[in-house]
């Protein structure tokens, strides 16, 4: 008899619909090459540290996210003007965990695959051309294994 479970098997249902039935335009997650200075924990305590120009600590990369994500519009509540730049509202990232287990290998993460979207590391979500903020970041569990991710993100208008 085979060892493989509900979750796993919903999982590669999902990855195949995702790749072959709603692939759209490609979206990545948008890397800095170095950590971010304030979230480090020196920081959060009142500390400050002079900013260097190393070349490693410039500089960012997308990481391409396969199989594509889906993507709905949320909800247009947060559209309107935020800090002079018009709001765009919400989208909905549907995220394969096949990607995120992948991140997190490439990462060094182990224990808690949710420390891939929360690392100092992360930016956003690039999609369309436009950066999309993480808000909101909630997983789908089935049969105690995580198959899909759903990330709301917001964009502001590019100038």
């Amino acid at each position: 008899m085979s060892n493989i479970g509900l979750g796993s098997t919903i999982g590669w249902l999902i990855d195949a619909n995702l790749n072959f039935v709603r692939s759209g335009h490609p979206c990545y997650l948008r890397l800095r090459n170095f950590p971010d200075q304030q979230n480090q924990p020196y920081s959060q305590l009142g500390f400050s540290v002079a900013p260097s120009t190393a070349p490693e600590q410039t500089g960012y990369q997308d990481v391409l996210i396969v199989p594509p994500p889906s993507v709905i519009p949320g909800s247009s509540q947060n559209a309107g003007r935020d800090m002079g730049k018009l709001r765009f509202g919400t989208k909905i990232f549907g995220i394969s965990n096949t990607f995120i287990a992948a991140q997190a290998v490439v990462m060094g993460i182990t224990d808690n695959k949710y420390d891939v979207w929360v690392s100092t590391y992360v930016i956003g979500v690039m999609y369309e051309n436009m950066l999309f903020s993480i808000e909101s970041i909630k997983r789908r569990v089935v049969g105690s294994q995580t198959i899909l991710w759903n990330i709301t993100a917001t964009s502001l208008e590019n100038r």
